[in-house]
C-alpha cells in the first residue's frame, strides 16, 4: 500500500462514517501533517487486557489513488465504499489548533475524562494504547526511565519520549535516567498505563476518533496536557474548521438568519488565524472564552451553525495580502467605533461608522446606578486608597460617543480610567459598553448607555438585522470591514 499521511485517512474514515449518522448563550464582549508514514499495523499495549503481549489493529478497506504527499492533495479516495472525489474539503480542515481549556491560575491538580479507548498521537503516527474507557491524568514530580529498553511493553508502564521512543518507565527509582514533571495517564483501574514529557507535541484521541468527555462536555479532536510546576494544563487540539462548529454556536444564537451566522463563521476563522500564536507561550493558541472567543466544543455545536462553518469552509477576510482580525461585539447601538479610540493600534478596516442596523435590539437602552461607597470600595479592594469619592468626571468623548476617559477624585488621590479600563471597573456586565452618558444624584452615580461590547467590528445584532433585510453574509462582512477582502486561506 502506498505511503500515506495516517491522519488524513482516519479523518476521512470519520467523514465517510458521519455521512450514514447525520444525526445561546452570550459572551461578554463577543456575542462576544508533515511527515509521511506507512499504514501498517498498529499495536496496542493495554493492561485492561490483562496481559503485556501486543495485540494488533487494522485499517481495513483503503484504497488511495493519485496521491500527491508534497501538497497533500489527494484524490479518488475510498473508505469502506465510500467514495469521496473532490477532497478540498479535506485540505481545508488540516490546519489544526490548540485551545486552552485550564492553564495557568485554573490549572488542575489531576483530571478525568472519558473516550472511547485510548490512542496517542503526534500527527504523523498514532498508537492505541487502552480499549478502557476512562482515564485520568495526572501530573507526576519524578518518572525513572530505562534508557536501554526500547520497546512497547513493560512491568511497570511506557514512557513515550516521542512516537518513535518508548521506554520501560517506573515510579521507582530503579532505572537510570530522571525524568522531571512528566504526564501520567491511568486507566479506570488506576494502572498508570503510559507518561509524557512535561511539555510534549503528544496528545491523545479516542481511538475511533469519537469526541473526547472532559469537564462534562464533548470536545472533538484530543487532548494535549502540559505538567506546570505539579499542575495541569488542559488542551483541547483539533482541526481549525472543527473548532470553529463550537465557536460560531457560542458567538451567535442558532436560529438567527443563516447568512448572518455565515458572516460570523468567517469572522470568527479570520479571527483564529489572525491571532493564531496568542497564547503561544502557555503551550496553546488560543483560549475558550472571551480572552479570545467563546467555544463550547463538540456539545455546543448545532444543526445550523454547522451548516454556516461548513457552507463557508475555508474563508477567510484579507487586507492587504493578510488574514484580517475581524474584531466583532455583541451590539454598537448604532454607532461602531475605531480600533484606535478604543485600543492603541490604528487598523484601517476597523473604522468609526454610523451603524443603522444595531438599533431596536435588547441592548438599545440599559443602565446601573452605584454609590461613593461602592465605588469607593471597588478602588480599595484593587489597592487603590482615593479616600472619600467627592466628584466623578468625564474627561474625553470620541466623536461617536464613547468614553473614554474618566477620573474619579477623592480626598486622599483621583484616579484617571482610560478606554477599557472603565468598563474593567464596573464590570462589562454592568457597563455594557462605553457609549453612555452619567449623572450624579446626591452622591449616587446613574449610567446609562447603548450598544454591549467595544463597538469595534461587526455587530452582530446589526449582522443578525442586515440578513434579515436580505443582506447575504458578504454583504454584511463588506459593511463591517471596508476594504476588506473574503478569500480562501492560502
Amino acid at each position: 500500500m502506498k505511503s500515506l499521511k495516517l491522519f488524513f485517512i482516519m479523518e476521512v474514515m470519520f467523514f465517510a462514517f458521519a455521512i450514514f449518522n447525520i444525526n445561546h448563550v452570550y459572551a461578554e464582549d463577543l456575542l462576544i501533517f508533515d511527515q509521511e508514514v506507512q499504514v501498517k499495523e498498529s499495536p496496542i499495549f493495554d493492561r485492561s487486557l490483562q496481559s503485556n503481549e501486543m495485540k494488533d489493529v487494522k485499517l481495513k478497506n483503503i484504497k488511495a489513488k493519485d496521491i500527491q504527499a508534497n501538497d497533500i492533495q489527494l484524490k479518488d479516495i475510498q473508505v469502506n465504499d465510500v467514495e469521496v472525489k473532490d477532497t478540498k474539503d479535506i485540505q481545508l480542515s488540516s490546519k489544526k489548533i490548540a485551545i486552552g481549556l485550564k492553564f495557568d491560575k485554573t490549572s488542575v491538580k489531576e483530571l478525568k475524562f472519558k473516550s472511547n479507548g485510548l490512542s496517542i498521537s503526534n500527527d504523523a503516527s498514532t498508537k492505541v494504547i487502552s480499549t478502557d474507557k476512562i482515564f485520568t491524568a495526572k501530573p507526576l514530580q519524578f518518572v525513572y526511565v530505562d534508557e536501554n529498553s526500547d520497546t512497547e511493553s513493560s512491568s511497570d508502564f511506557m514512557f513515550a519520549e516521542s512516537m518513535d521512543k518508548f521506554k520501560n518507565a517506573s515510579l521507582d527509582n530503579k532505572y537510570t535516567t530522571q525524568i522531571k514533571d512528566a504526564v501520567g495517564i491511568y486507566d479506570s483501574k488506576n494502572n498508570l498505563i503510559i507518561t509524557i514529557p512535561a511539555k510534549s507535541d503528544i496528545y491523545f484521541i479516542s481511538n475511533d476518533l469519537s469526541p473526547i468527555e472532559v469537564f462534562d462536555k464533548k470536545y472533538r479532536g484530543g487532548l494535549k496536557f502540559i505538567n506546570n510546576n505539579s499542575m495541569l494544563a488542559v488542551i483541547n487540539y483539533l482541526y481549525v474548521e472543527d473548532y470553529l462548529l463550537g465557536v460560531v454556536s457560542k458567538e451567535m444564537v442558532s436560529s438567527w438568519n443563516l447568512e448572518a451566522l455565515k458572516a460570523q463563521a468567517i469572522a470568527a476563522r479570520s479571527f483564529a488565524y489572525s491571532n493564531y500564536n496568542k497564547f503561544s507561550k502557555y503551550g496553546f493558541n488560543l483560549t475558550d472564552d472571551t480572552r479570545s472567543q467563546a467555544y463550547g466544543g463538540f456539545s455546543a455545536e448545532t444543526d445550523n451553525t454547522t451548516k454556516a462553518v461548513n457552507e463557508t469552509k475555508g474563508i477567510v477576510g484579507y487586507y492587504e495580502g493578510k488574514i484580517a482580525e475581524l474584531i466583532y461585539n455583541a451590539s454598537s447601538g448604532g454607532k461602531t467605533e475605531s480600533s484606535q479610540n478604543i485600543w492603541l493600534s490604528k487598523i484601517p478596516y476597523l473604522i468609526a461608522q454610523d451603524d443603522p442596523y444595531s438599533i431596536g435590539n435588547p441592548y438599545d437602552n440599559w443602565s446601573f446606578s452605584v454609590t461613593s461607597s461602592e465605588i469607593e470600595n471597588i478602588f480599595k479592594k484593587r489597592g487603590k486608597y482615593i479616600g472619600t469619592l467627592q466628584n466623578v468626571t468625564i474627561d474625553d468623548i470620541t466623536s461617536q460617543g464613547y468614553v473614554i476617559k474618566m477620573t474619579f477624585n477623592g480626598s486622599i488621590s483621583s484616579q484617571t480610567l482610560k478606554k477599557d479600563e472603565i468598563r474593567g471597573l464596573f464590570g462589562s456586565s454592568k457597563l455594557k459598553s462605553l457609549k453612555f452618558a452619567m449623572t450624579n444624584s446626591s452622591g449616587t452615580y446613574n449610567f446609562s448607555g447603548s450598544g454591549y461590547g467595544h463597538g469595534i467590528g461587526m455587530s452582530q445584532y446589526g449582522a443578525k438585522s442586515m440578513a434579515d433585510k436580505g443582506y447575504n453574509y458578504t454583504q454584511i462582512l463588506e459593511f463591517y470591514y471596508p476594504g476588506v477582502k473574503l478569500e480562501q486561506i492560502k
